[in-house]
């Protein structure tokens, strides 16, 4: 189970490419049966990823295990931002949805919070505390690449919706 978090007015750098628009169905979905038929599926992976990270106020994903730390995370560093209503419906994937102006202040929010170090403290510590620690809590990771990521979506998302 994870979280599927949409831009829901999202900025678009880049024109998604043609191998991308031939290999998706009305509904948005892939054709990963016409994908591979044809032999494609190294080629349109590649093109995903590149257009995904040109393009990252689309989408952003993590599973529950990532997902649960950075949204505490998050609502901790943002909590004069967000709302207890917000940190709660955060955590289940219900289509609960967080507008542009919110977004935006959690971008600003994470950046700040990377360049003075207080996000790198924290995924220290956090990752010394669960090497000591044992049970389900053990498997909650949480780093700066994922914080990092989450920020430019917000930024370039237009609001999202936690599915």
């Amino acid at each position: 189970m994870g979280m599927d978090v949409y831009g829901l007015n999202p900025k678009r750098n880049t024109a998604k490419p043609e191998i991308l628009i031939q290999y998706t169905d009305d509904k948005g979905w892939t054709k990963w049966d016409a994908v591979e038929a044809d032999n494609k599926l190294d080629e349109y992976l590649a093109v995903q990823k590149a257009w995904e990270e040109d393009n990252p106020g689309r989408y952003f994903r993590n599973n529950v295990w990532w997902w649960r730390p950075l949204w505490n995370y998050v609502c901790t560093i943002c909590h004069d931002i967000l709302s207890e209503e917000d940190h709660d419906n955060g955590h289940s994937n219900g289509g609960y949805q967080i507008n542009e102006k919110k977004a935006i202040a959690i971008a600003g929010r994470i950046d700040l919070f990377i360049k003075n170090g207080d996000a790198a403290q924290f995924a220290f510590e956090r990752e010394k505390s669960l090497k000591e620690s044992e049970g389900p809590n053990a498997s909650y990771s949480f780093d700066l690449e994922n914080l990092e990521w989450f920020g430019k979506f917000c930024e370039q998302s237009g609001g999202f919706e936690i599915c």
